[in-house]
């Protein structure tokens, strides 16, 4: 699954991952949304993205799908580079904790009517998964690295998700099976 490394005789797996988030309509003037992300080599913070939508969103769901696309984007790049490296074709994960995000993103079979706008503007991020160059994973937003770009959190969850991406903490780190392995 990992891009393979065999320098120096030993064999190294490589996962390059995203944790994807929005919120809605949170621009009071606007009602614009801001989508949040993060991209991570080996579980190290690689890229970053925190920006407002264009565009307003008419439902949480599509605000999400929005934050999806960006990062897709992001990571298809990030593939590219490492594909110029090391040679070998990576698949990578996206976190997502909206199950209706989620589901438009692997779905074939949208609600025409409702989702029209959205399919036509994000048949990217379908086509990739069918390519086979990313898949998607829900996380629950309790642990949605994302979540510290978009959302007023308590001080409890900003630390906790701030030593998440530090590598700080407890001394647990998830793989890209999103399996906990404690060190």
């Amino acid at each position: 699954d990992g891009i393979t490394d065999k320098s120096a005789g030993t064999t190294h797996y490589h996962y390059l991952n995203g944790y994807t988030d929005s919120d809605w309509a949170a621009d009071t003037g606007t009602r614009c949304s801001t989508s949040g992300g993060i991209v991570t080599l080996n579980g190290n913070i690689i890229s970053w993205l925190c920006q407002k939508q264009k565009s307003v969103s008419q439902s949480s769901t599509e605000s999400e799908y929005y934050a999806v696309n960006s990062l897709a984007n992001e990571i298809i790049w990030f593939q590219s580079l490492l594909y110029e490296l090391f040679e070998q074709h990576l698949q990578s994960v996206l976190f997502i904790d909206n199950q209706a995000a989620l589901h438009w993103s692997t779905s074939e079979a949208l609600n025409h009517k409702r989702s029209k706008h959205v399919d036509v503007r994000y048949k990217f991020v379908r086509q990739q998964i069918q390519n086979e160059r990313i898949k998607v994973q829900w996380k629950p937003s309790a642990y949605q690295l994302a979540d510290i770009l978009t959302k007023n959190t308590t001080k409890a969850v900003f630390v906790t998700l701030r030593d998440q991406l530090l590598g700080l903490g407890n001394g647990t780190t998830t793989n890209s099976s999103n399996v906990e392995v404690v060190e």
